[in-house]
């Protein structure tokens, strides 16, 4: 059809080995003329494989004209690597399916990567034993190309996980070069006049979309599931933001509320103890005083006591 899209029904006739799919194309030339023409492809049947299958044409009439590279350099590569950017062990030209690593797409020369992801999906394993699910992720979130966090998930899925975002950091790559960071992304060329699909993509010198969407997030209603005191609500990063400081500047006020009323009563209390265990300075001199009348007192009495004694002994001399 005009918009590029096409249905086959692979199921017509099971007999086959394979299905030869005709498609009517036409494009437009440099000069503004219509050139139109046939193309076909070859389709295996069955082919459990045929999900995300990349088919060449087989052949090709009217305009159309089927024409070899000139040259088998490739223009991309891709290739799996571990985390260290190793490229993965391969088993008869195959990466083993049961391996984790990255996607490494690599451009030839002087040429430049661009990725739009358009509506893909990565739809799991189906035809495995148990059936694996898929992410529903399109191509560049799925394979984590150019992101903009560093990855901190657990699990597979671990960016649902709830408290996940506690060690949300950006990548050391955008922090020490911003300019990285774009502010727009791709867009498909505009159809021609005639309703014709330009099946190429461009992004404008003074495109902003990208900072428009983060703009768009601080008033985009997200669910917060209850945490630190808060309870669930359903408001914007704004508004969360907000809730958090109204709930910090409360807390904040009753601890040193809280404070003020431990502090006075802890003084009231030092008072009391003060009184009763206390050094009273005056008192105590007073009784110094008595206890130094009361020490010359009695020498007093000691010295007469011995006077008398000594008169008494030499009147019997």
């Amino acid at each position: 059809n005009n918009n590029g899209i096409f249905t086959a029904n692979l199921g017509a006739n099971p007999n086959s080995s394979f299905y030869t799919i005709t498609l009517d194309v036409t494009t437009q030339n440099a000069d503004g003329t219509l050139s139109s023409g046939q193309v076909q492809y070859q389709v295996t049947n069955p082919d459990p494989h045929a999900l995300n299958t990349l088919y060449g044409a087989t052949a090709a009439n009217g305009s159309a004209v089927l024409k070899a590279p000139q040259n088998t350099n490739p223009l991309l590569t891709a290739s799996l690597v571990d985390a260290h950017g190793n490229e993965l062990p391969k088993v008869n030209g195959q990466y083993l399916t049961n391996q984790s690593g990255y996607l490494k797409l690599t451009a030839a020369g002087n040429n430049a990567i661009a990725i739009n992801s358009q509506d893909s999906k990565q739809l799991g394993q189906p035809n495995t034993v148990p059936a694996q699910p898929g992410t529903n992720r399109n191509f560049s979130y799925y394979f984590e190309l150019n992101n903009f966090f560093n990855d901190n998930k657990p699990t597979a899925t671990g960016d649902t996980v709830a408290g996940s975002a506690a060690n949300l950091s950006v990548q050391t790559r955008l922090i020490n070069n911003p300019n990285l960071i774009s502010s727009g992304q791709l867009q498909q060329t505009p159809p021609l006049a005639d309703g014709t699909p330009v099946f190429t993509y461009e992004r404008s010198a003074g495109d902003n979309s990208i900072l428009q969407q983060f703009a768009a997030l601080g008033n985009a209603n997200i669910l917060f599931t209850a945490a630190g005191g808060l309870g669930n609500v359903s408001t914007s990063l704004n508004g969360y933001a907000g809730q958090i400081l109204s709930f910090s500047a409360s807390n904040a006020a009753t601890a040193q509320s809280n404070f003020s009323n431990a502090k006075l009563v802890a003084n009231n209390l030092n008072q009391q103890i003060t009184s009763q265990s206390g050094v009273n300075l005056d008192q105590e001199l007073a009784n110094t005083v008595i206890y130094q009348n009361a020490y010359t007192a009695s020498a007093r009495i000691v010295t007469v006591t011995n006077s008398l004694f000594n008169t008494l002994l030499q009147s019997f001399q």
